[in-house]
């Protein structure tokens, strides 16, 4: 299908002014023809301020109608595996992790190579 879909692979701004990064980042998006865009991100720093933008949390119903993978499309895979080392990890002997941060951009899958 010809449809532009735009990945935001990186949210990086100081606090307070994510809104204003977002919105720059959606404008231009939408001015070079994006459908849609999508962030997957675990930290819950910018939980707040993308539903301002129209974004959905893995929650909500509509996001379980979303492909992970666009390319091809794949709506089969759900989740985005990860392995940590814990040993590197402060704190993690005491069970407390906290804040970890990974983008789906971590993962080339649907990237043509």
């Amino acid at each position: 299908m010809p449809v532009k879909i735009g990945r935001i692979c990186e949210l990086i701004a100081e606090p307070g002014m994510e809104g204003s990064v977002l919105k720059t980042v959606l404008d231009d998006a939408e001015a070079e023809g994006v459908a849609v865009a999508d962030y997957l991100c675990s930290s819950k720093r910018f939980e707040d301020v993308m539903p301002q933008y129209g974004f959905v949390p893995s929650t909500h119903p509509a996001a379980k109608q979303i492909p992970l993978l666009f390319q091809p499309i794949d709506r089969k895979k759900t989740a985005v595996p990860y392995m940590a080392y814990m040993a590197n990890i402060p704190n993690a002997d005491k069970g407390k992790v906290e804040d970890w941060y990974f983008t789906k951009g971590d993962a080339d899958n649907d990237r043509p190579n």
